[in-house]
């Protein structure tokens, strides 16, 4: 999406939730994300759910369309539609307010969010280049171990 990753996340596969550790005692149940890879917890078609910034709470429904040998070194992008929202904008209300008051020149604050989003941005641009090496980041690393066949959760060798 092209955010900071400085908020609070997770994975819901199958109602098992996954993420950072609970440090802060909310009582999730929530199993660590470094324990485990999205590649060895889902399979093609399968669907899943990655929640970002609890507080503005950007929900997303992930839909694995394809999965390729290992001659891919690396997941990508293959489409998409729209700027991602800016940073702490609020959530979706928020982030409808945002859009509103930098596309009206006269909105009370607009010179407040044009200042605040990124030099370049716009809502209707999508760039699938940045998008897709963003997405290509997350490339396999050397000596860790491809999937298995099995969906079951373990650890990471």
């Amino acid at each position: 999406m092209g955010w900071y990753d400085c908020h609070l996340h997770s994975f819901d596969v199958g109602g098992i939730e996954f993420g950072p550790p609970d440090t802060d005692g909310w009582g999730r149940e929530i199993k660590s994300e470094k324990q485990h890879t999205l590649e060895r917890l889902v399979g093609e078609k399968d669907k899943f759910e990655y929640v970002y910034d609890f507080g503005d709470s950007w929900v997303h429904q992930i839909v694995v369309e394809k999965v390729t040998s290992d001659q891919l070194v690396a997941p990508r992008c293959i489409a998409g539609a729209r700027a991602c929202p800016p940073e702490d904008c609020g959530g979706v209300y928020g982030y409808a307010e945002v859009v509103a008051a930098f596309l009206d020149d006269k909105h009370e604050r607009h010179a407040e969010i044009a200042e605040w989003v990124p030099v370049d941005w716009s809502p209707e641009q999508f760039d699938l280049e940045l998008a897709d090496r963003l997405v290509a980041k997350h490339r396999p690393q050397p000596g860790r171990p491809r999937a298995s066949k099995s969906k079951t959760p373990r650890a990471r060798a």
